[in-house]
């Protein structure tokens, strides 16, 4: 478990490195629909982001819904996928509201990428990894759907 909050650790500040790097100035709202990376808001100045939200996910085949509070930081850079594309990456703790995970706290490392679908909405699709202790490492997919505010 220590490797792997080692491992978040420099994720974060790979992710923080090359997202400040990145030339971008305006300050953004965003309304986030669905899971990635939470049901909630997230403030954007430049490539830095931080959220704050409901997560919700399944962590296991037949098994019920479970929740978390979320909040975090997250990195964005232009991608190789093209214009319309942003990779990101972030950390996040996350505090369990039902089931086995209810006032557990946990880590949440994500990574993907941001599609700009357009007229102010936006698509993101990735993986994260959800660590707690007494638990194993779990992976899930992550998806989004985000609406846009410029400030």
């Amino acid at each position: 478990m220590k490797k792997l909050h080692i491992l978040a650790v420099a994720l974060v500040a790979l992710t923080t490195h090359i997202a400040l790097a990145q030339e971008v100035s305006d300050k953004t709202l965003y309304l986030h629909g669905f899971r990635s990376p939470s049901i909630g808001l997230e403030y954007r100045s430049g490539s830095v982001g931080v959220h704050a939200g409901l997560y919700t996910t399944i962590l296991g085949k037949g098994e019920k819904s479970t929740e978390f509070v979320k909040v975090g930081a997250t990195g964005y850079w232009k991608g190789f996928l093209g214009p319309r594309f942003e990779s990101f990456g972030g950390v996040s703790y996350v505090r369990g509201q039902n089931r086995e995970y209810r006032k557990k706290d946990g880590l949440f490392i994500e990574q993907g990428f941001v599609y700009d679908i357009g007229k102010n909405f936006e698509f993101r699709l990735g993986t994260g990894i959800l660590l707690a202790k007494g638990f194993k490492a779990k992976v899930n997919p992550t998806v989004g759907f985000s609406y846009r505010f410029k400030m």
